[in-house]
């Protein structure tokens, strides 16, 4: 299955992913080069929605729809393989809060699509139904402009017709595969909710009797600013790369807000290049495809980091003339944004000599140098690492950072806040491999060297990675279960810069520990408030990609491991992290913490192995629902929350504004235990604590929730009372109180 033949249709959250044999010749690989390859990515790239004929019709590479008054015809290219056509059509059938119906087809009758430039939609009753033509597919949502009538969860449900059959893609999870034999078919996925405020909540989707049901929670439609859309999930995952597209890597520039992925692109056994595209934060193109090399040879294993202060990505890759070698550490770098522009390509490592392999890079968020500090790992096994000033492409002399019997270095991606890197190996002991690591700064000095983090005595511990802040940083490896030495955990330690040394903070922690199954080469990200880590899970003919948030402090779970869809291609290995971390645990997805996962997705067919990269975009918090209980009463005003109710949010505020005292108090309580006073409902489980605000009446207090499991799900209950605030409405307490209260909020502690 090829990737990039993947168009991809989001039905609230619903993923279309198409296989195709034909497809597969289009892809991004042509942009920006010339003659018929240039034509080439032209074709692959077009796409637009029209009246034709009278029917309103939208097209890209890999798809065609028709839309007609009772729905979309979804048509993929499936390619010479398919014997014939394999439509999917959809057709909305009903829309209801609970028992109230807010549109039925057999009722309302159905309405012919209104074309807007390239969007189609239709009037359901006052609820919006939207597709959009996209280069990969069409997008579809339910938009609400006010709340829905009625109690209980919001479900919009169709009718699916198709010659494609049904399946579950992983037996944990929601989504779901509509598939032809030995042909291809289509992704289901998850559905999601999306406010005015841009407050997330997770639905769920299910398939039964032909019927494709799409649900909101409750409590999220009660409370939800509206307009309110049933949209794509974040971190839907997009095509990066197409057909022959493997091993990537990725980092982030700030000033552009841009994701750079490069990869290997395979042409033939004796020519591989690396090539780059630039994706915004949701996951939009900027600019074209980047051929960062153009010449004969294998130019493999290509990592890149970000250089803030001269805003170019810097690209290194192990150079060599056959399959065979010799091998050669090289690079070059790339300005970030629309119109990037390359330098020359410089040597890294002396070319001749020893082979010089599997490089890694460490970038610079600091607005004081604009050097990149690049590792790797020569044939007589040391680990050897210089620095690279981006802006005058100039290489510093190599500093060997361990002797002999060291493989597969690992540096953190942004170097913190003060230039400081850490750098973590294999080392083999010859009765087990083991993990070390050193701290180096922006010009290759050595602050210490040779810290274990894994050593675990008669056990292999291997394929370490790690990522950080400058001072604190969590490194990941994998290590042989005790019982099974054939297969792998995922383990995690947090290591500290005290200012001289570099230690292991606590016990090292299991990130995974599934019987029968193997858990591998871990990617790590630093998010801000907490790291995400990635790791290969599966067996040896089946393989997705799990991620699960972790606290910077000690390593806690922030969730349970979520795994990829990958565009259910039998084999996904190979992850990458780049964060996005800006210090906000915001409501706004645009303005939060994130990251970029990539990775590789296989397919293997008979005589045929074929690969593409793809890629994810991750939110730090995603937050539960928040439901106004009511409840105000006086002049106590409006309660709210400064950043998502989520776990591991350290930094959650609980705030008021328009209160009419400095005099203030919170309450807060973990049950919905009140007392109804009149035209107040006051939190009655627990105390109110005294809080000073300002003399606008605006306050804040900070509740940092931890990354506990057992506390996900809970729910929280905050309300303000105001003391000295001109009234008095509850009569149960004496007047000379004065005693006035905010609304009653409601919060569900999501991961």
């Amino acid at each position: 299955m090829n990737l990039q033949s993947h168009p991809i249709l989001a039905c609230g959250s619903v993923l279309l992913a198409f296989a195709s044999s034909l497809v597969a010749q289009l892809g991004v690989d042509g942009i920006g080069e010339n003659g018929a390859s240039h034509e080439r990515s032209v074709i692959s790239r077009a796409f637009g929605m029209a009246e034709v004929d009278g029917r309103v019709c939208a097209g890209g590479p890999g798809y065609k729809a028709q839309f007609d008054a009772s729905g979309m015809t979804y048509t993929p290219a499936l390619g010479e393989s398919a014997p014939h056509n394999y439509p999917w059509r959809f057709s909305l059938s009903s829309i209801r809060r609970g028992e109230h119906v807010l549109f039925d087809t057999r009722t309302m009758g159905a309405s012919e699509p209104v074309l807007t430039k390239r969007s189609a939609s239709y009037d359901r009753a006052g609820v919006v139904e939207r597709y959009e033509a996209r280069v990969d597919g069409v997008k579809q949502d339910f938009v609400f402009m006010s709340r829905p009538a009625g109690h209980g969860d919001l479900v919009v449900e169709g009718v699916i017709t198709t010659d494609l059959l049904p399946r579950r893609t992983r037996s944990n999870s929601s989504s779901l595969t509509f598939s032809a034999e030995g042909v291809g078919g289509v992704t289901v996925g998850g559905v999601l909710g999306v406010d005015d405020n841009g407050w997330q909540v997770p639905g769920e989707t299910s398939f039964e009797d032909g019927a494709i049901r799409f649900v909101l929670p409750e409590t999220f439609v009660a409370a939800a600013t509206y307009p309110m859309v049933l949209d794509p999930l974040v971190g839907t995952f997009f095509t990066v790369a197409g057909s022959q597209a493997s091993d990537p890597d990725v980092a982030w520039d700030e000033t552009n807000d841009a994701y750079l992925v490069v990869w290997e692109q395979v042409f033939s056994s004796l020519d591989i290049d690396v090539r780059g595209q630039q994706f915004g934060v949701s996951g939009n193109l900027i600019g074209n495809l980047i051929n960062l090399t153009f010449e004969s040879g294998n130019e493999i294993n290509p990592a890149v980091a970000n250089s803030d202060l001269a805003n170019r990505f810097f690209v290194v890759y192990q150079d060599g003339a056959s399959p065979f070698g010799p091998w050669n550490i090289r690079g070059r770098s790339v300005t970030a944004g629309a119109n990037p522009a390359l330098t020359s390509i410089l040597d890294i490592s002396t070319p001749g000599g020893t082979n010089e392999v599997t490089p890694d890079i460490g970038g610079d968020s600091t607005l004081v140098d604009d050097k990149v500090v690049v590792v790797w790992a020569d044939d007589n096994g040391n680990i050897v690492g210089t620095s690279v000033d981006v802006s005058s492409s100039t290489v510093a002399f190599p500093t060997v950072l361990r002797f002999g019997q060291s493989t597969n270095p690992a540096i953190s991606k942004s170097g913190g806040a003060d230039g400081r890197y850490v750098v973590v190996w294999e080392r083999d002991y010859t009765i087990d491999l083991d993990v070390e690591s050193a701290m180096v700064d922006r010009n290759m000095t050595v602050l210490d060297a040779l810290a274990s983090v894994g050593s675990f005595a008669g056990i292999d511990e291997l394929r370490p990675d790690v990522d950080g802040d400058g001072t604190e940083f969590v490194v990941a490896y994998q290590r042989q279960e005790t019982l099974d030495p054939n297969r792998y955990d995922i383990y995690c330690r947090r290591v500290v810069w005290d200012g001289s040394n570099l230690s292991g903070i606590g016990a090292t922690r299991n990130v995974s520990s599934n019987a029968g199954v193997d858990d591998t080469e871990p990617a790590v990200g630093f998010l801000g408030l907490k790291y995400v880590v990635a790791w290969v899970h599966g067996t040896a003919f089946f393989t997705d990609i799990q991620m699960v948030e972790y606290d910077a402090e000690n390593c806690t779970a922030c969730g349970v491991p979520e795994t990829s869809l990958g565009g259910a291609n039998p084999l996904d290995f190979g992850p990458e992290v780049a964060t996005r971390h800006q210090g906000r645990a915001s409501n706004d997805p645009v303005a939060a913490d994130q990251g970029l996962i990539v990775w590789t997705d296989m397919t293997v067919g008979p005589g045929t192995i074929d690969s593409g990269v793809v890629g994810r975009r991750y939110e730090a918090f995603t937050g539960g629902a928040v439901t106004n209980l009511g409840g105000a009463c006086g002049n106590g005003g409006v309660n709210g929350f400064n950043g998502p109710v989520a776990l591991g949010n350290s930094q959650l505020e609980l705030t008021l504004s328009g209160a009419a005292s400095t005099n203030v108090h919170i309450g807060i309580q973990f049950s919905n235990a009140v007392i109804p006073c009149g035209p107040c409902t006051i939190n009655a489980d627990g105390g109110y604590y005294p809080v000073t605000a300002s003399p606008s009446g605006s306050a804040s207090f900070a509740v940092a929730i931890p990354c506990d499991l057992s506390i996900q799900g809970v729910s929280l209950y905050t309300q303000w009372a105001t003391v000295l605030s001109g009234q008095n409405p509850c009569g149960l307490i004496p007047a000379v109180a004065e005693l006035s209260f905010s609304n009653r909020l409601r919060a569900v502690i999501a991961p």
